[in-house]
């Protein structure tokens, strides 16, 4: 009678263990792993996302006008890696509403410019305004604003503020 000896190898329940394991891991890696343009396109909505909530806050107060300074919000644009919202006097406001904070920052490495100003004003009706100070009204707008989130390695992100409407669209 022959005998037959127990093979030196892996059991086919050992091998899919590993290669579940294997595909768990490589799984948490590539979800951890920062995509540099999905954290731009996402930070471009969030910053299309708060002009349009600086414009409501101006627009809510039902002031038609921007002769009364006190409801015209405005978006401080003057730093590069982060911006904050500010009420007609000038005072940062918290943001998002509730919290703490008053300055939101941009991701690791994101940095922003724009075309026209430092401080992008709404007033009643929702008409984008261009400052260069932190409180009054400034300039109704002449022309569209462009603002640029950039990041090294990845194509650039543009955002459009409409001069007549404040429409912001990602271009």
């Amino acid at each position: 009678m022959k005998h037959y000896s127990k093979s030196k190898g892996f059991t086919l329940v050992e091998l899919t263990i590993v290669i579940v394991v294997v595909g768990i891991l490589i799984t948490y890696v590539v979800l951890m792993w920062p995509d540099k343009s999905i954290e731009l396109d996402t930070q471009a909505a969030q910053l299309a996302s708060d002009i349009r909530y600086v414009q409501s806050l101006s627009m809510s107060h039902n002031n038609n006008t921007a002769t009364n300074n006190l409801y015209l919000y405005r978006l401080d644009l003057s730093n590069s890696n982060q911006y904050q919202i500010l009420d007609g006097s000038g005072n940062p406001i918290k943001y998002p509403p509730g919290s703490s904070t008053t300055i939101v920052s941009l991701g690791n490495g994101i940095s922003m410019s724009n075309n026209r100003t430092s401080y992008l004003v709404f007033d009643g009706t929702g008409t984008p305004y261009y400052s260069q100070t932190a409180s009054g009204t400034g300039n109704k707008a002449t022309q569209n604003m462009t603002i640029t989130l950039s990041s090294p390695g990845v194509s650039n992100v543009r955002l459009r503020v409409y001069r007549y409407t404040g429409l912001v669209e990602k271009i």
